[in-house]
């Protein structure tokens, strides 16, 4: 280190040093400009000037500006589009420095008005203006001047006045407007249209309608007019056929309607392009109406082709199209001829004709139009077989007969017979075999059913076979009961070579029907699957030739059939007991009987100790008890009155039995002495509560079970024990009080003095507590 005091100190001539500080400029001023406008850009420098900088456009545009003493600068451009420029150099004499920033100038262009569009209304009293806006911003366009619609880009004003000039002033929100247009406008036309004489037409059917003889003319058109005609509902300028040359126009079923009146107009006015008239020209002229009203060609068709018996009627169904009323004309095969009017569609007549009879629907009209008929309608006229002779053959055994029934009339090809069964050979009948001493019933008709006639009667042959006679009846109860019949071989005969068996079958009398079973003795099980519960069946003894196994012949014809004895299968009923529940001890518990079968019902049932019998019960019985512990019932037996059969039974319910609960009985007032500190244990102050409930002060308040008197003041405090019963059992509740009483004060009063005359004073003061106190003096000497 050089001592700078040194006397002998030599300093040499310095080199000078200049320290610049490094230039640094931002470029900023984004904004928005209106076409044409001057946008200024900032740049703000550091460091010492004079500045030199570089900055660029985005189309590469270099602009270089030196000897800057302005900070900030402000650098005026005047871009034709949105540009951005950037700052890329800067920098002094000695040093070059950072460039930063950029700036944005949006060049916004006022809205542009196109399709100017001048509408008159068609009374010319007033004009619409409608236009459309393009460019500049269409978030934000304003259009003033006259009131009316901005949609969009398309505006659309009010109505103005004819004879009017307006003018509309448009703009948006960048203020680089705004564009104002107008003109005057007047509402004149010179066009004029034709008449028609005003006659209503009706036409029959799908035909062209022409109003070509009743356009009278006197149309006025100008170079770009044309006359063109209409077909509509009533809207002229809704037409639903236009037709430039005539006033002719088909039908057409799907756009139109019969009996629909349409009008038939003419109307001039501006060319639209097609030959007819533009509909928005406001210089559009429609002529009067002529009403046009298309028919539909009525119908009507013949129905009722039937088959009656003599003496019977039937209908003639006339279904007619069009408009009513409808006149008809129809005959029958005779050549008679009927005419009718009428205004149901559905027409029907009544005919009872005496023998067969086709009848022809000739012609129909309705209230406008002739139309088409079809249809016609063959009514048959028949009468009932009659019998000429019945006769009665005996088989060569005398065991069946069989009748043989000669008829004539009807219809022989469709004979047929009920009530039994047999074959016809052309117009005789031949019954099935009949047994000996059997009775017999025959209904034979044709197919149209204009009979019966009835043949029925009795024969007997001369067979010996009986089989005796069933008696009595029974029943069974369940599927593996058994029925049993009563025979009576009083009459019994067989022949040697005839069987008895027994026929267990579901028809009454001597006819067998179904046959479910057969057997040597009348006995018989209940068939599952081919026998029914509830349905009667019977038993009967059955007589004939045997049939080499044991049983007989049914066909013979000799087999001697009993009245059966009948019998019946009952099921067996059930029983069954509702659903488990919970009762508070001594409380009603209720127990539903549910049955099957007929009724009513003897029940057996058992409570934990001993049967009890509920006598002719309905189904849905209810038991009811009042137990005071838990208690089960069992259900026994089970036995229908309405049948007399019985069933074990074996389902159970219990009623489940809560005790109360109780929550003691206050003992009492437990007092103490304001400050004695005692700890009350509040159980010690109830009698006979039950364990485990809830003690709350008398805000409701959950506390223990105990309560610590030190520090309480001076009153009653009440506390309640609650102890929860279980469901369906109400809980309980009791109430007990603490009275903390105040400790008593003595007051000895005023002191007194004793002397020669006053030789007796009463001592004592107002503040001495009153009641059941005592007090004790002492004079202070001991």
């Amino acid at each position: 280190v050089i001592d700078l005091n040194d006397r002998c100190l030599q300093v040499a001539v310095g080199t000078p040093v200049v320290f610049y500080e490094i230039p640094g400029a931002v470029l900023d001023g984004s904004q928005a400009i209106c076409d044409g406008e001057t946008a200024n850009l900032t740049v703000t420098f550091t460091g010492t000037g004079p500045w030199s900088i570089e900055y660029q456009d985005d189309q590469g545009n270099v602009v270089q500006l030196s000897n800057i003493t302005d900070n900030p600068l402000l650098i005026p451009v005047n871009p034709n589009d949105t540009t951005t420029y950037t700052l890329t150099d800067v920098r002094t004499a000695t040093c070059v420095g950072p460039a930063d920033g950029s700036a944005t100038v949006l060049v916004n262009r006022p809205p542009e008005v196109i399709n100017v569009i001048e509408q008159c209304n068609f009374p010319l009293t007033h004009y619409t203006v409608t236009f459309t806006i393009v460019g500049g911003d269409p978030s934000s366009y304003t259009v003033s001047g006259h009131p009316g619609t901005l949609t969009g880009n398309t505006f659309v004003s009010d109505e103005i006045p004819k004879a009017t000039t307006y003018q509309f002033i448009v703009d948006d929100g960048n203020g680089c407007g705004p564009v104002v247009f107008g003109q005057f406008v007047d509402c004149v036309c010179g066009t004029e249209v034709g008449s028609f004489q005003p006659d209503p037409q009706e036409f029959c059917g799908a035909q062209p309608v022409s109003a070509t003889g009743l356009y009278l003319g006197g149309e006025v058109l100008d170079s770009n007019d044309v006359l063109c005609f209409l077909l509509h509902t009533g809207d002229p300028f809704n037409p639903i056929a236009t037709n430039p040359n005539e006033p002719v126009f088909p039908f057409d079923p799907g756009t139109m309607a019969f009996e629909t009146t349409y009008f038939v107009s003419a109307i001039a006015g501006n060319d639209d392009g097609s030959g007819c008239v533009d509909l928005i020209d406001p210089c559009r002229i429609v002529s009067n109406d002529v009403p046009v009203v298309w028919h539909e060609i009525p119908s009507a068709v013949l129905l009722g082709d039937a088959d009656i018996c003599a003496g019977e009627s039937t209908d003639l169904t006339f279904t007619f199209t069009g408009n009513p009323p409808w006149t008809f004309t129809y005959q029958d095969d005779q050549g008679n001829v009927f005419t009718e009017t009428t205004s149901n569609p559905n027409h029907t007549i009544t005919l009872s004709p005496n023998q067969t009879t086709a009848y022809t629907l000739l012609d129909v009209s309705d209230a406008n139009c002739p139309g088409d008929v079809s249809g016609a309608a063959v009514v048959g006229v028949h009468r009932a077989p009659q019998v000429v002779n019945v006769e009665r053959v005996c088989d060569a055994t005398n065991d069946f007969f069989h009748l043989e029934v000669t008829l004539q009339g009807g219809d022989p090809a469709t004979y047929m017979v009920s009530g039994g069964s047999g074959t016809f050979s052309g117009n005789v009948f031949i019954s099935e075999d009949i047994p000996n001493e059997g009775s017999y019933q025959f209904f034979i008709d044709d197919a149209f059913g204009c009979g019966p006639i009835e043949i029925s009667g009795a024969f007997a042959c001369d067979c010996d076979t009986n089989a005796g006679a069933m008696t009595g009846q029974d029943q069974g109860c369940g599927p593996d009961d058994l029925v049993q019949g009563f025979h009576d071989d009083t009459n019994l005969f067989l022949d040697p070579d005839d069987n008895l068996i027994f026929v267990l079958h579901d028809a009454a009398g001597n006819i067998l029907g179904n046959i479910l079973a057969t057997g040597t003795t009348p006995e018989f099980g209940f068939i599952p699957g081919v026998m029914n519960f509830g349905q009667t069946y019977y038993i009967s003894a059955v007589a004939g030739d045997g049939d080499g196994q044991g049983g007989v012949d049914f066909d013979d014809l000799c087999l001697h059939i009993t009245a059966g004895t009948p019998v019946v299968f009952y099921e067996l009923p059930t029983i069954d007991i509702s659903q488990d529940l919970t009762v508070c001890s001594g409380d009603e518990a209720k127990f539903v009987l549910s049955m099957t079968g007929t009724g009513p019902y003897d029940v057996v049932y058992n409570d934990g100790n001993s049967d009890i019998t509920l006598n002719n019960v309905p189904n849905g019985q209810t038991i009811t008890l009042h137990p005071t512990q838990t208690t089960t019932l069992t259900l026994v037996s089970v036995t229908d009155l309405g049948t007399g059969c019985s069933n074990s039974a074996g389902a159970s319910a219990t009623a489940f039995v809560n005790q109360p609960v109780s929550a003691g009985v206050a003992l009492g007032d437990f007092e103490v002495c304001f400050g004695d500190g005692t700890i009350i244990n509040l159980a010690d102050t109830l009698s006979g509560a039950d364990p485990g409930g809830q003690w709350l002060d008398a805000s409701g308040n959950p506390v223990s079970g105990t309560f610590n008197t030190a520090g309480v003041g001076e009153g009653t405090y009440l506390f309640t024990y609650t102890v929860d019963g279980p469901d369906p059992c109400p809980d309980d509740a009791e109430q007990v009080a603490v009275v903390v009483h105040p400790l008593p004060t003595a007051d000895a009063g005023e002191d007194q003095e004793l002397n020669c005359s006053v030789t007796e004073v009463e001592i004592g003061g107002p503040g001495s507590s009153t009641g059941n106190v005592t007090y004790t003096w002492n004079n202070g000497l001991g």
